[in-house]
């Protein structure tokens, strides 16, 4: 195993420093999209509760229920049993899990076989371009959802 940082001159190649950059913001935006939905499975059980402690309160709809779970793929999969919300939507959440969880267990581990051969990184940064775009997706359906929420009005 290499040295994690080389103690030799940087390399003229600047496109290494590009993937390192790109991983570096894919795992953001991955942070981010988990933050996002935790934030929403906190709202869930909180608007749980209130209904609990005030039954004449409106009933909540299949979000609440699931949001109780704690985990957004046991929500999704409950979801796509008997929700009026669309395929599509259902689909891309479920791509953004599975995308946001390649980018952060595999999509920064750049071995030396990476980092020293640029057909090996651009494949990977194909990877990591397919991935990130999945996460953008849902990320931008968790985003509206938020807003409603925050703002309490449709999202634009």
């Amino acid at each position: 195993m290499p040295w994690t940082i080389d103690h030799k001159t940087p390399s003229a190649d600047l496109r290494f420093d590009a993937l390192a950059s790109s991983i570096g913001k894919a795992l953001i935006l991955a942070n981010l999209f988990e933050s996002k939905c935790s934030s929403l499975l906190a709202f869930g059980r909180m608007a749980s509760k209130a209904t609990a402690t005030h039954p004449d309160s409106p009933s909540r709809d299949d979000w609440i229920e699931c949001w109780k779970s704690g985990m957004l793929g046991a929500c999704l999969r409950e979801l796509g049993t008997h929700s009026d919300m669309p395929r599509h939507d259902l689909s891309t959440l479920d791509a953004a899990r599975r995308a946001r969880n390649w980018i952060a267990h595999e999509g920064g581990l750049l071995t030396s076989n990476v980092m020293g051969d640029w057909d090996r990184a651009e494949e990977h940064l194909i990877r990591l371009r397919v991935h990130v775009t999945a996460l953008a997706h849902g990320d931008n359906i968790v985003s509206g959802w938020l807003y409603q929420v925050e703002a309490k009005e449709s999202a634009p």
